[in-house]
């Protein structure tokens, strides 16, 4: 396990999450790229929290990873959203 503090941990972990590569996380927290990668499989595995739910971040990172690639922005997101429940709201008015 690497000696590497717990906020400093946090930080990359919340990184990782919102898509960042373990490159750019590297290169931004000025720590190895081996360290970068050790602290999310410490992570995967378990051996520490940052308070998410198992389950949530693998989501998260593959909505991330998706948002990146289809160069999608939070704001886009929740305006296609609105946009279809509310038309769903209108069509079920209509008929």
């Amino acid at each position: 396990m690497s000696n590497v503090p717990l906020k400093t941990k946090s930080k990359i972990i919340v990184k990782f999450i919102n898509g960042e590569s373990a490159n750019d996380i590297s290169i931004e927290l000025k720590i190895s790229i081996n360290q970068v990668n050790e602290i999310i499989e410490e992570w995967k595995r378990g051996y520490f929290n940052i308070e998410f739910d198992k389950e949530i971040p693998g989501e998260m990172r593959e909505l991330a990873d998706l948002m990146r690639d289809k160069e999608l922005t939070i704001q886009n997101l929740l305006k296609d959203i609105f946009i279809i429940r509310y038309s769903a709201v209108w069509i079920r008015k209509e008929f």
